[in-house]
């Protein structure tokens, strides 16, 4: 397992059991597409799941899209294309502004 042709983390670890599963990242800096300032993210991914992501490869996707100026909802959206099957909410704050938080809902994925 590992990391398929596009941006696209594939599972892990596969378990019988279903698990109410949830990673916190740290604090991660990048620029905020819109204010054009120095933006600090940090991203929750959340799953009701038998099949579990590497968190390193989840923080090197976050790191991976930080390399360009982004907004916190479109962080959430290409970490929801990243991470499928997860539920993500991403919070950032810029020089400029306090915190702005988004989750990403795809098509077919409730909230949790």
């Amino acid at each position: 397992m590992g990391v398929a042709m596009s941006n696209e983390l594939l599972p892990v670890l596969s378990l019988s059991m279903t698990h109410r599963w949830r990673y916190e990242t740290d604090e991660m800096n990048g620029v905020c597409e819109i204010a054009r300032d120095v933006m600090v993210v940090k991203c929750v991914f959340e799953a009701v799941t038998k099949k579990f992501y590497d968190v390193l490869q989840i923080d090197a996707a976050i790191r991976r899209r930080l390399l360009e100026p982004v907004s916190v909802e479109r962080l959430a959206e290409q970490l929801s294309e990243d991470v499928p099957g997860v539920q993500v909410t991403v919070m950032g704050r810029a020089d400029t502004h306090g915190w702005i938080t988004s989750t990403a809902l795809r098509d077919g994925y409730p909230a949790i």
